[in-house]
């Protein structure tokens, strides 16, 4: 991941860029947001409950730089705050290349603060080493590089070029990462360059491996391998380190988990985050008629209704996937329940809604099928909180402490 920057020659990357002298050194950064005396989880980027909508694109740079030095990254790893920027400029630039509603920069940032806070906030880090947190942090900010904002079923119906070059096969996150590795070769935005050949390789084959799971056709199989890690490693035992093999599974959902976490998040900034992907899917599926093409799954604007997308969503997807990550991690129960919260106002618009309903059976047989799934979803959060408690019985395994169990050296490889 060195040099190779004659093999982009002519790239927009906006090198004419001078550092700023407050971001000349990462020991002397400002303070993101101002602060009072009062504590605020919605202006707190060590939060998982932070709302990344009142940043605008220089202070997302400037959060990106505040979660590298709480990782210790810069004096782990040596790096400098212009490579690093620069880097992140770049990521900026390709991100902006189309104006997508939400596969955008702003995405990319809030993905990689919620990679950290899973890492930080609720302990992750215990399984890691931190080359590792490393990998996937990096990960998160490249895992959707000149997004297009069409899926790979556009892509693939489409016969675009990009579905040419992949062969159909994880299209987007296939060019995600061949982007990521074109700009780690530009000197500028290297911020691989500190690290020794071997650790190169083991950087590249993780972060490849991340990205490409993120293609929500791997959703399913990669929960499977969760579960099979939780098993071995968590049930009715003190928690233990991982191989490599479920070290990578592990990385892998605390990715995944980041980037189907606004279910999650506090409802006002769920409920954005949900009208601005369904104005892409959308938007997608009147580009699929004009076309003459199949229109994608949720993304016809005479058929699809929100309400019911978002609870589907959340019954089908987020919620068993973000059980299981709390069973890894018991500080993410708490998670857990913003997404119940945030569900319940699903389904009371979807309430709403079927007030109007004209079909009287059509209304009931609706309003009975919610209810009963709002039920079951809440005797699942029952039984996920008392199934902590009953596994998770010392303070080690609660807490995740990890005070004796992080690697800190520089020369780790794999």
């Amino acid at each position: 991941m060195g040099g190779a920057a004659s093999a982009l020659e002519g790239s927009k990357i906006s090198l004419i860029h001078e550092i700023p002298q407050e971001l000349q050194s990462w020991a002397s950064l400002p303070q993101l947001l101002p602060g009072d005396e009062s504590y605020d989880a919605s202006k707190d980027f060590r939060s998982w409950e932070f709302d990344i909508w009142q940043l605008n694109n220089e202070q997302m740079v400037l959060m990106s730089m505040h979660i590298c030095n709480d990782f210790n990254f810069p004096t782990l790893f040596g790096f400098e705050t212009s490579v690093w920027l620069h880097f992140v400029w770049e990521v900026q630039r390709l991100m902006s290349i189309t104006t997508n509603p939400y596969h955008n920069f702003r995405h990319i940032m809030d993905v990689s603060q919620s990679v950290s806070c899973i890492v930080n906030q609720f302990s992750a880090s215990f399984w890691l080493h931190d080359f590792d947190m490393f990998a996937v942090y990096i990960a998160a900010i490249v895992h959707d590089l000149e997004h297009p904002g069409t899926n790979n079923v556009y892509q693939v119906n489409a016969m675009t070029p990009l579905a040419l070059r992949y062969n159909d096969i994880s299209v987007l996150e296939n060019h995600h990462c061949s982007k990521a590795f074109e700009v780690f070769a530009l000197p500028q935005c290297n911020i691989t360059h500190v690290f020794k050949p071997e650790q190169n390789r083991y950087l590249r084959k993780t972060i490849i491996s991340l990205v490409l799971i993120t293609d929500m056709t791997q959703h399913f199989n990669l929960r499977g391998e969760l579960d099979s890690v939780i098993t071995r490693h968590t049930i009715d035992a003190e928690p233990t380190k991982l191989d490599e093999k479920d070290t990578l599974v592990v990385l892998k959902a605390i990715l995944h988990t980041s980037d189907i976490s606004n279910p999650a998040k506090p409802w006002a900034t769920s409920k954005r985050w949900s009208d601005l992907v369904l104005q892409e899917f959308l938007e997608q599926g009147d580009r699929e008629k004009v076309e003459s093409l199949p229109v994608s799954m949720n993304c016809d604007r005479n058929t699809t209704q929100q309400d019911e997308l978002s609870l589907n969503f959340c019954d089908f997807i987020v919620a068993p996937f973000f059980f299981s990550m709390a069973k890894l991690l018991p500080k993410m129960l708490s998670v857990c329940k913003i997404l119940e919260a945030n569900r319940d106002e699903w389904n009371n618009m979807y309430t709403a809604r079927a007030a109007t309903f004209e079909d009287e059976n059509a209304r009931k047989e609706g309003l009975d099928r919610w209810a009963a799934r709002r039920s079951a979803f809440a005797d699942k959060i029952l039984v996920l909180e008392t199934s902590l408690k009953a596994a998770w019985t010392t303070p080690s395994q609660r807490n995740l402490d990890l005070t004796e169990s992080t690697t800190t050296s520089t020369e780790y490889n794999h």
